[in-house]
């Protein structure tokens, strides 16, 4: 998760790119206690973290992608009452995450993410206005703790990729208005989606949510999300249809694969995506390819649906249509018969990748491919 908009103060210390030190080595730090930016970003930092008891006027502490290792259970944040911005991203720390961290007064920006902390999280009360979290990428379980879902300020909550465990009802963030960004995906986590369309009004306007791997099996109702860009509830047990909500919004970025879903809900309109993964379902008709293939607002959009169980011949109607160019078409590993249309490759409606492999295609192979440049390529049954 990247951090915007971050401020300058002086005085700051900054090191330049990829300088080989160890950051506690010769208490330097002891010599700085009017500082009040600190960014040591993208070096090679090693050692462990240092007490910053003497610079109780940090406001930022950048410490990114180094190679910072040890645990912080040891170190006393008490001084540092001003620290806003706390960044330890990818580097080796390990060890728990000590629950003072949350309590620090003035913070609102918390990053742990890509280390090897591990342990449970103790409850906290909430005495910040913590904007944003991220502690992805780390090796923490458990149940979700309750605190995280107090603050009521928080835009950004990313926990995915942790062991995380039991059930977590999705209701909890109902009263979080600011939360534009969630993703719990793939920790161990069993979460209910229920929450009816009468409830919906209240809850957040996310413009991304990520619940991948999380044993759903429904959808949340999210139908009143005009700004859900990004919604990935891949890796599932959601059957049934793709409900029509789902379109109302255009999306960057829609993934549903590895579910139990069979077809569209009615009435089949596709709104605007750029990529669509719906690989691995048990989506049954053609005529879903055609609501997909005929929708003007697929334009330069990656289209996969490889290894469902559509039968049928890719539809003609995609011919007699002003339909967008696509970037990829997989269609792999159905039950497709009849012909390769050969508008497919005429009317340049697949521009990179056309994946037709592991269906039940025949015909001769279009003269049109003869015609094909650079460096487009096709795949059709082995």
């Amino acid at each position: 998760m990247g951090r915007s908009g971050m401020r300058w103060c002086w005085p700051c210390c900054r090191f330049g790119p990829r300088q080989r030190k160890h950051l506690c080595r010769n208490g330097w730090l002891s010599n700085l206690s009017n500082l009040v930016y600190l960014d040591l970003s993208k070096n090679s930092l090693t050692g462990s973290l240092p007490s910053f008891h003497v610079c109780s006027k940090l406001e930022s502490i950048d410490l990114l992608d180094n190679y910072l290792t040890g645990s912080l259970s040891h170190l006393d944040f008490g001084s540092l009452t001003n620290l806003s911005d706390l960044i330890l991203d990818q580097n080796l720390f390990s060890g728990s995450i000590p629950h003072h961290i949350f309590l620090l007064p003035s913070l609102s920006y918390l990053s742990l993410a890509y280390n090897e902390f591990s342990g449970e999280i103790e409850e906290f009360p909430v005495v910040n206005d913590l904007r944003e979290l991220d502690l992805s990428n780390n090796r923490m379980k458990g149940p979700l703790p309750s605190s995280f879902f107090r603050f009521q300020n928080i835009s950004v909550l990313s926990l995915s990729e942790n062991s995380f465990d039991g059930a977590f009802q999705l209701r909890k963030i109902q009263s979080l208005s600011k939360l534009k960004v969630l993703d719990l995906s793939n920790n161990n986590l069993s979460i209910n989606t229920t929450i009816s369309s009468s409830n919906s009004d209240g809850f957040p306007q996310f413009s991304m949510l990520h619940l991948a791997s999380c044993n759903i099996y429904e959808f949340p109702y999210l139908g009143e999300q005009s700004s859900l860009v990004t919604l990935d509830l891949s890796n599932n047990h959601i059957g049934g249809d793709i409900p029509s909500w789902i379109w109302e919004a255009g999306k960057d970025y829609l993934n549903l694969s590895f579910n139990l879903l069979t077809g569209l809900e009615k009435p089949r309109f596709v709104a605007h995506v750029t990529y669509l993964d719906l690989q691995s379902n048990k989506l049954l008709h053609s005529t879903l390819l055609s609501s997909i293939l005929t929708s003007p607002n697929v334009s330069d959009s990656v289209i996969l649906l490889a290894n469902n169980q559509l039968t049928g011949v890719i539809p003609t109607s995609i011919c007699n249509c002003n339909a967008s160019s696509l970037s990829v078409l997989d269609l792999s590993f159905n039950n497709l018969s009849g012909s390769i249309p050969p508008c497919l490759i005429e009317k340049d409606l697949v521009r990179e990748v056309l994946n037709l492999r592991g269906n039940k295609i025949s015909g001769v192979i279009p003269d049109q491919f003869s015609r094909l440049t650079g460096d487009e390529c096709w795949k059709q049954q082995p």
